[in-house]
Order: structure tokens, then C-alpha cells, then sequence
């Protein structure tokens, strides 16, 4: 072993330069990786660590009926055990004029306000993006979360149009002016689901306007005292109180996940880059250590003859390859951190509560450690190659044998150019000469898969963007009926030349499969939407239902099965067998009161009509209002 250090101390002091260089390219590449692999992890947590950070609500209120008293119910649910914190928020103005003196309204838009200023300050805290938070002393400022910002073309220093109540039946629009674009927990957008835009006005606002508050239009945001894990006891005390019928139309785990599905892209692009990167800086570093290697050994036959042995030889050009291997990984990991403040990407980085430099210990580590690996392992092989090439030109005159890209020219009828052409591009060589040939072509391989799988999954990406079916998303507009208007909303809506296609929900039903509860929704065909079916086909009968990946994973159940389906009534339940269908589907774009962390599923009206008068007539005596899907022709 002293003669093989005293070699590599010989080699060394005039070669330390390409060595050096070899390293930088192996931190470069190992760097890239590490950085979109921390890149990747960083995004996937961005979101719950923003909700922790920013002390994120729990769940919270939505619409009661006519016969439960507001107030007293919302006095009544901040002194229940589980609740840590609260906040009220008040409908301040269902419409808003936006710049170009265009008025929207709910459910598009609408103007919000907290009259104890507790909401985005005190908990459930928002991220300010740009500008500053309102001054709740100031009754013409206002802030907008980032969605609404960007839908609406509003930025710092935009004055919108807030009407309230004027003179008779007049509506008069007050300005306020956009201080502020934040991002706040619930409002980031999740896949498959619709989030009611608003604007934040300050308390002064209500006070200096005379604005009246109706409590039918307010909401409680609850921050529970150990989070998701008291959602149940908060729903039982909610049932015990008489309060069940109370909407809870957002609860955290589900709204977490929605959003998570949306940075789930985002991460996975990182995960990919990562691996492109790896296997191209691979491919490049292993045919240049097999180029250094093939250099390096032109003097093994002279070594060999003052008594070194195969296995030395082996191991000179594994330790080479381990001191490029200890620099290269070292500036990996100090590019690593130099490129993180780059990361997170998209939504995460919105979200990202800690954004700037960052340290991933576990990617960092295993990062250097396969850096470390790989470079030696990819130095192994041309290392043994030249130390066998040596032992071979041991003798005087060495006697060269004819490669394989000559053996194939030769026996292959070519013409001349053609041969001349095949052995000049695959022959390696010999000696200082040679060429290696072979990682040249794995590396080109590599490179070009890598290309082709990106630009593969970019082009992949863009069309499932483009085309919101494949989501399950059939529909290109949402709207609020009211129960009272279904029959001219139905009129209208068919007599408008601009829609393809409509379908009403006919109703919405809680069921228990396999002792699990799912929300249910009644698909109305008659106008022409259906809900996207990814596998299977859609129910046709009473005795069949269609459920949604996530809900067939979680009961644990396949196409095909059958399942007993209970139906809540108020009397009884009525217990039927199903039989499962697979269907694609995002969440309903208007969250319902039986939502509260149940998966859905669709079924026939034919199915709907099996369970017990009572549970029909309960539902269709329900105030709530309706939802009318709608297509415009292609």
C-alpha cells in the first residue's frame, strides 16, 4: 500500500488541476440533484408547516336553519372544551366593483369583515405576499388573498367598489383601497374544488358605513385545542347541543389534502428533475473518469514491472477516484444549500413559512454518500480494465487484437465507406489514443431517454391542465339556485344558446359503507353531465354506485363488489347491496354541510328512490340551496 500512496502523491502534484476539474463537474451534477431532491421534500411539507406556522383554524360554520338562533348557537359553540380560539366573520357586502367598474358578486365575490379583528392577526394568520396588512383603525383599507388578486387583476394600490345599502332600495359603492396581497390557510386553490373569493375589510369599515351584520351570513373559524384529533368530539357536542343541522362546510385534514394534490405536481416535477439530473451528471462524469482513468494508465506497464500487482493498480485508480469523489461531493452539498433558497416552486412556495436558505439534513447526507458511491463505483470498472490491459503488455512487443467493431465490419458485407465509417465511430483505440467509447454511448443513451421522458411528461402535464375532464372536472360553471328557482333557472338556462349541457344534483344523502361514512350526491343525467368515469361504467340501476379512487381505497373494496348501503333517515335506515363502479370525480365545487371529512360518491336516481320515504322527503324538504352544473359547446 506505501507504494501505491507514493504513485498517487507522484500523480498528484502535476495532474491535481484535471482532477479538480473532474470534481467541480461531480459537484455540479451531484448539487443539481440535491437541490431539486431537497427541493421536492421542502415543497411537499411547504403547506402543513404553513398551517402550523400561522396557527391555521380547525374548521368552521357555515349556513343554519331559519330555526336556530345564530347568536345563541355561536355562544354556545365557543365555550364547547375543545375549542382553543375563535373568530367571527361577517358578510359585510355580497357584491364588489372591481376596477373597470365591473360588479361581482357572491358566489364569485364578496366582501368579508372580523369585528374583533381577531381573524389573520390573532390566529388562522395570513402571509403577507406583497404590501402590508390592514390597519384595523382604518376604514378604506383592505386586503385580498392571492387567488382573487390574480383572478381579478387586483394589485397593491387598487381601489375597488364595496356596495352597501343606500338610500331605498339603492346600493352605493364605497372605495377602499388594496393594501395588501396575503396568503391565508383555506384559501389556497386544491384540485378538483371551488373557493368562494372575498375581500377583508377592517372593522372601521362596518362602523363608519352603519353597516348591519345579519347573523344568518356569518361564520365561526375554530381553532380546536388538539386540532384535527378533536373534530369528532367537536361534532358530537355540536349533535348533543341541538346544533347538528349547523353547516360545517370546511374542516383542515380534507381542505390539507386538496391542496396537497395540487403541490403533489409540483413536488413530483422536482422528483423527476432530480433523477434527469442524476442520471445525465452520471453519464457525463462516467465517461470523463473513464477518459482520466484511460490517461492515467499509460504508465501501468512500467509500474507493473517494478512490482506492482494487478490488484495495486486497482486500487491507485480507486483511490483517484475517491479523492475527486470526497471534493466533488463536499462542493455538491455546498451548491446544494446555495440553490435551496430557489425552492420551493408554485403553490409551495407561496406557502413555504420559512423561505431563504435551507438545510436538509437527510437529502444532504445520502446525497454525499451516494455521490461518493457512484463516482467510485463508476471508476471501478475502467480501473480494472487498465490494470488487466497492463498485465497483458507485460511482454516487449504486445500483440493487438482485433476489436469487436472490426470483427463485425469484417464479416459483414459493407461497403468500404460504410466499414471505414463503423469501425472509426465504435472503435476505442489503444494507448493515449483510445477513446472510451462505450460509456460515451451509455451516456448519449441516457441523455436522450432523459429528454425524451421530459419532454414526454411536460407535454402529458400540459394536456391534463388543459383539459379539466380528465380530472372529472365536466362542467365549465357552477351556479347557487335557490330552491325556490330551480324551475326558471331551468328555463333559462335551456333556452340559452351558449349551453351545451346542464345537470341539478338531485339531492344529497349520507351513507355507511362497510362502516364507513361517505356523502352521497344524486346525479340528475337530464341535462348532460355526468360524472367522468375513470374505469367501469356509470350506475344504471337502484343495486349499483360509483365511487371515487380515494373512497374505494379507504373502504377497501374494488369494481365489482358488493357492499351493504344504509341510508340515514329519520325513522329508520334502510339497508340495500350495492354494487361498486369506479368513477373520477373532484370535490364538489360547493362544499355541503355532510362534507365535514366524508369522501362522496355519486349514485342513480333509480338508487335514490330505494331508500325510505322519510330519508326522501328529508331531503327534499331541505332549504339549502341548489347546484346547476353547466357546459358550454366545444
Amino acid at each position: 500500500m506505501t507504494a501505491v500512496f507514493i504513485r498517487l502523491r507522484s500523480e498528484l502534484r502535476p495532474r491535481w488541476k484535471s482532477w479538480l476539474a473532474l470534481a467541480l463537474l461531480v459537484g455540479l451534477g451531484g448539487g443539481a440533484a440535491m437541490a431539486a431532491a431537497a427541493g421536492a421534500r421542502r415543497s411537499e411539507t411547504a403547506y402543513p408547516r404553513f398551517l402550523k406556522a400561522e396557527k391555521a383554524a380547525d374548521l368552521y360554520t357555515g349556513g343554519a336553519p331559519e330555526s336556530i338562533d345564530v347568536d345563541q348557537a355561536f355562544a354556545r359553540i365557543e365555550r364547547f372544551p375543545e375549542v382553543l380560539e375563535w373568530a367571527r366573520i361577517d358578510l359585510v357586502s355580497p357584491q364588489v366593483r372591481l376596477p373597470d367598474r365591473t360588479v361581482i358578486g357572491l358566489p364569485d365575490l364578496g366582501a368579508v369583515g372580523d369585528m374583533q379583528a381577531k381573524a389573520g392577526l390573532a390566529f388562522n394568520r395570513v402571509k403577507v405576499l406583497s404590501g402590508r396588512l390592514y390597519r384595523p383603525s382604518a376604514p378604506d383599507e383592505a386586503v385580498v388573498d392571492f387567488t382573487t388578486a390574480e383572478r381579478y387583476r387586483l394589485t397593491v394600490g387598487s381601489r375597488v367598489g364595496i356596495m352597501v345599502p343606500g338610500p331605498g332600495e339603492s346600493a352605493a359603492s364605497v372605495p377602499v383601497q388594496i393594501v395588501g396581497i396575503v396568503a391565508s390557510p383555506g384559501n389556497f386553490p386544491a384540485v378538483g374544488t371551488f373557493n368562494t373569493a372575498s375581500i377583508v375589510l377592517t372593522p372601521a369599515f362596518v362602523r363608519a358605513r352603519h353597516v348591519e351584520l345579519d347573523p344568518a351570513n356569518a361564520s365561526l373559524l375554530i381553532r380546536l385545542r388538539r386540532g384535527s384529533a378533536d373534530i369528532a368530539a367537536f361534532l358530537r357536542d355540536m349533535n348533543r347541543a341541538g346544533l347538528g343541522d349547523i353547516d360545517v362546510p370546511y374542516v383542515e385534514p380534507v381542505a390539507t389534502a386538496g391542496v396537497q394534490k395540487s403541490i403533489r405536481f409540483e413536488s413530483r416535477a422536482l422528483w423527476i428533475l432530480s433523477a434527469l439530473i442524476a442520471i445525465a451528471a452520471l453519464a457525463i462524469v462516467g465517461q470523463s473518469l473513464a477518459r482520466q482513468t484511460v490517461l492515467e494508465s499509460t504508465d501501468y506497464p512500467v509500474l507493473r514491472a517494478l512490482g506492482l500487482s494487478r490488484r495495486q493498480l486497482v486500487e491507485l485508480g480507486l483511490l483517484r477516484a475517491t479523492i475527486i469523489a470526497v471534493v466533488g461531493g463536499f462542493g455538491a452539498v455546498v451548491l446544494a444549500i446555495l440553490l435551496s433558497p430557489l425552492t420551493p416552486i408554485g403553490l409551495a412556495r407561496i406557502a413555504e413559512p420559512n423561505p431563504g436558505v435551507h438545510v436538509d439534513g437527510l437529502v444532504l447526507a445520502t446525497g454525499a454518500g451516494l455521490t461518493l458511491a457512484l463516482v467510485i463505483l463508476a471508476s471501478a470498472g475502467p480501473a480494472w480494465v487498465a490494470a488487466r490491459s497492463a498485465a497483458r503488455l507485460e511482454s516487449a512487443e504486445p500483440v493487438w487484437t482485433a476489436s469487436w467493431t472490426a470483427r463485425f465490419a469484417g464479416r459483414v458485407p459493407l461497403p468500404p465507406a460504410a466499414s471505414a465509417g463503423t469501425r472509426l465511430a465504435l472503435d476505442p483505440g489503444r494507448g493515449r489514443s483510445s477513446v472510451p467509447v462505450r460509456s460515451a454511448t451509455l451516456g448519449g443513451t441516457l441523455g436522450i431517454a432523459a429528454l425524451v421522458a421530459s419532454l414526454f411528461f411536460a407535454t402529458s402535464l400540459t394536456y391534463l391542465l388543459a383539459t379539466p375532464r380528465l380530472s372529472g372536472a365536466a362542467w365549465d360553471m357552477f351556479l347557487v339556485v335557490g330552491p325556490d328557482q330551480r324551475k326558471s333557472a331551468t328555463s333559462e338556462i335551456r333556452s340559452d344558446p351558449n349551453v351545451a349541457g346542464y345537470s341539478f344534483p338531485g339531492g344529497f344523502v349520507n351513507l355507511n359503507l362497510a362502516r364507513s361514512s361517505v356523502f352521497g350526491f344524486l346525479v340528475d343525467g337530464k341535462g348532460g353531465i355526468q360524472p367522468v368515469i375513470a374505469d367501469g361504467r356509470a350506475p344504471s340501476s337502484g343495486r349499483e354506485i360509483a365511487l371515487g379512487p380515494a373512497t374505494m381505497r379507504s373502504l377497501h373494496t374494488a369494481i365489482g363488489s358488493d357492499r351493504k348501503r344504509i341510508v340515514n333517515a329519520p325513522s329508520r335506515a334502510s339497508s340495500r347491496s350495492s354494487r361498486t363502479r369506479s368513477t373520477s370525480r373532484p370535490s364538489a365545487p360547493v362544499t355541503w354541510p355532510a362534507s365535514a371529512g366524508s369522501p362522496r360518491s355519486p349514485f342513480s336516481f333509480r338508487g335514490w328512490w330505494r331508500p325510505s320515504p322519510q330519508g326522501r322527503s328529508r331531503m327534499c324538504s331541505s332549504a339549502r340551496p341548489e347546484g346547476a352544473a353547466a357546459t358550454w359547446p366545444s
